[in-house]
């Protein structure tokens, strides 16, 4: 019998969170209903530590109408950020009439990628780096590449980081931050590019996330060359 961990490997790039979760990464997994992964509808439900600030995700597979009808058993009295394919929207609220928040869109790179260890990633070798500044990294204490940290610094000030937020077997997904006052200089897009250019040397597909309202991501995302490959809604919900 197919484990939720091997059918969320047949699900596309767009679950490398869950996966990487399920792995042991991070927040707890599940699926409901349970044995939703062999009727072929459902939601991966992932929680996460709300009190700092996170948030518990709920993302389903299988038809729109098929998994909407699913919502009523959801865990009582728990928010949930549903991330509901801008595809099916239409369907799926006939079944919940809470208007989305945002769209999230799915980045990923689609170079050619050589057959390298994980620990090239976490090399010394500096594939971009901007004049001015300098390249740092802390790697995982783990030896993978989720939890690695990268920096360019600015006289020994930190001026934008990289870091690597979940992992799986075929992708890293990324989150890139600059301070305020260097934004617009090129920083965030060397990082992307950096990170880019490890990913492939490790065989691994880079995965950027940017909400559709976030133009200055949006703009590093193309310069770096990444492809859009899914649109997802984010929806407030809370059964009660």
């Amino acid at each position: 019998m197919i484990s939720h961990m091997e059918f969320l490997a047949t699900l596309g790039d767009e679950f490398n969170e869950e996966l990487s979760n399920l792995s042991g990464d991070g927040s707890r997994v599940v699926c409901l209903p349970e044995d939703g992964h062999l009727n072929g509808a459902g939601w991966f439900l992932t929680y996460a530590d709300v009190e700092s600030g996170e948030w518990n995700l709920a993302h389903p597979f299988g038809t729109p109408s098929s998994y909407a009808s699913l919502l009523q058993q959801f865990p009582r009295d728990v928010d949930f950020h549903l991330l509901v394919p801008e595809t099916d929207f239409e369907t799926f609220r006939t079944f919940c009439s809470t208007e989305p928040v945002e769209i999230l869109i799915w980045h990923r790179d689609e170079g050619a990628r050589c057959n390298e260890s994980n620990e090239h990633i976490m090399s010394g070798e500096i594939y971009n780096t901007p004049d001015g500044y300098t390249w740092r990294f802390l790697k995982s204490e783990s030896g993978r590449m989720h939890g690695f940290r990268g920096y360019l610094l600015h006289d020994d000030s930190i001026a934008a980081l990289v870091r690597v937020i979940h992992e799986t077997s075929d992708t890293i997904e990324i989150y890139v931050e600059t301070l305020p006052n260097l934004r617009n200089q090129g920083l965030a897009t060397a990082l992307v590019v950096e990170m880019r250019e490890r990913a492939r040397a490790a065989a691994r597909r880079l995965i950027y996330v940017v909400s559709a309202t976030n133009a200055a991501s949006l703009r590093v995302a193309e310069k770096a060359g990444l492809t859009p490959f899914a649109r997802m809604l984010r929806i407030l919900f809370r059964s009660i």
